[in-house]
Order: structure tokens, then C-alpha cells, then sequence
């Protein structure tokens, strides 16, 4: 199986490749905003725990941020994936 490994990753990537330009911007768009939530949770946790004295409100709340934005991410590769395969099916 770990002899396949790098003809997977190549299938993985051409078909990245072969993405249609509205799924592709999906995928960038959201990466980004997924990017933007998770440095700003970070932020906020790293703000909490030297400055905040653990402020049980602010780590809660960036904890929850981080943990949104893997869910984005996830929901946003899943969704720019579905839609170019039902662009193409039609």
C-alpha cells in the first residue's frame, strides 16, 4: 500500500488541478477565511493566557473559533469538490 503512496498523491493533485474556476476560487476563498478565523483564534488564545490572566469567557470563545474554523474548512473542500462534480455530471 505505502508503495502506492506517490501515484495517490499524484491522482490527488491532478484532479486539484483539474478543478473548474468557480470550485477553485470556492476552495481559495475559504481556505483563506478558514486561515483568518484559526490565526485569529490563536491570537485570542495566546492574548488569554499571557495578558487576560485565563479569562475562562475569552478561552472558551477562542477555543470555539479554532475548532470553527477546521469545520469551515472541511465544509468548504467537501463543497468546492461536490459542486465541480455536479458541474461536470451536467
Amino acid at each position: 500500500m505505502y508503495l502506492n503512496m506517490p501515484k495517490n498523491i499524484q491522482k490527488i493533485v491532478t484532479e486539484l488541478k483539474d478543478l473548474n474556476n468557480f470550485a477553485k476560487n470556492i476552495l481559495i476563498i475559504g481556505s483563506r477565511i478558514a486561515l483568518g478565523m484559526f490565526l485569529i483564534g490563536a491570537f485570542l488564545i495566546t492574548i488569554n493566557h499571557f495578558l487576560l490572566n485565563d479569562s475562562i469567557l475569552v478561552g472558551i470563545t477562542s477555543r470555539t473559533i479554532v475548532k470553527d474554523s477546521f469545520t469551515i474548512l472541511a465544509e468548504v473542500v467537501i463543497g468546492g469538490i461536490l459542486l465541480d462534480f455536479l458541474s461536470k455530471k451536467n
